[in-house]
């Protein structure tokens, strides 16, 4: 079963591509040029094509919202553990992602993520990441961004730096009515399911593949300008607090689940 979940989760990519080049050049053919109109449609392909690969891998999301979100956030953050994140987020998120620069140079992965409407940035370059922030600034009022401010996965099944990339959230903060989401994404097994070190993606996948379905818990909170402190760091640290907070409830959840499922396994032993 694990071999064809990986085998239809790969063909699906090259299904993806096709799609959203048809989408671009309707967009380049037609001179549709705003960026609401195109991050649109592009959103609604990629939304329908990561539902289809999380309904194969058996992704199930549960959801807890500690207040109403809105639609559209200007700006999106979450921990980060696999690029599953990406998958259980982008299901669901209108918008653009902010992505390392060395995933555009990935084999077909590249080149879906820059069609799916991936910004890329170079975090050792500080003239990228001058650029990354203007790119978001300017997209961040035509759907929202998502970002991933740890700036790498962790194993940990909380965010281990005690201070996000503050660069996300000056993009945004500019703008007197900003929102921002954040997602407390966590795992049944948290080790299991990280993608860190020099583990390949096609490796990782197919481990992914093998268990039969994957528990996933999402707690999200929204945070208005006026709800923040008033500098970049200070809040990149009070948003990434908020997600530590979240990220611990869940863990103390899924651990009396699964102590509530070992206790009431009572085998009958003949001796």
């Amino acid at each position: 079963m694990k071999y064809i979940k990986f085998l239809l989760v790969i063909a699906s990519i090259p299904v993806a591509l096709a799609v959203l080049a048809v989408l671009h050049g309707f967009y380049w053919l037609f001179d549709v040029t705003q960026a609401k109109t195109r991050i649109r449609g592009i959103s609604f392909c990629r939304k329908m094509y990561l539902r289809v690969v999380c309904s194969i891998l058996g992704l199930r999301t549960q959801n807890f919202l500690s207040d109403r979100l809105s639609k559209s956030p200007h700006l999106t953050v979450a921990n980060h553990h696999s690029f599953l994140d990406i998958f259980v987020l982008g299901k669901q998120f209108n918008g653009w992602f902010l992505a390392k620069s060395e995933v555009k140079d990935w084999p077909m992965i590249g080149l879906l993520a820059r069609l799916s409407g991936v910004v890329f940035v170079d975090r050792g370059d500080l003239g990228s990441r001058v650029r990354a922030i203007h790119t978001l600034q300017k997209l961040s009022n035509s759907g929202g961004v998502c970002v991933f401010p740890e700036g790498t996965t962790t194993a940990n099944y909380y965010p281990e730096k005690l201070a996000w990339a503050a660069g996300s959230f000056a993009s945004v903060l500019k703008n007197p009515h900003a929102l921002i989401a954040s997602h407390a994404i966590s795992y049944q097994d948290h080790k299991f399911h990280a993608w860190i070190g020099d583990q390949g993606f096609l490796t990782h996948l197919f481990n992914i593949c093998s268990l039969p379905s994957h528990e996933i818990y999402i707690t999200s909170k929204q945070y208005s300008k006026n709800g923040l402190p008033k500098s970049t760091r200070e809040t990149s640290i009070f948003v990434r607090n908020c997600v530590m907070k979240h990220c611990l409830s869940n863990h103390a959840m899924i651990e009396e689940e699964l102590k509530s499922a070992y206790t009431s396994f009572n085998p009958i032993v003949n001796y």
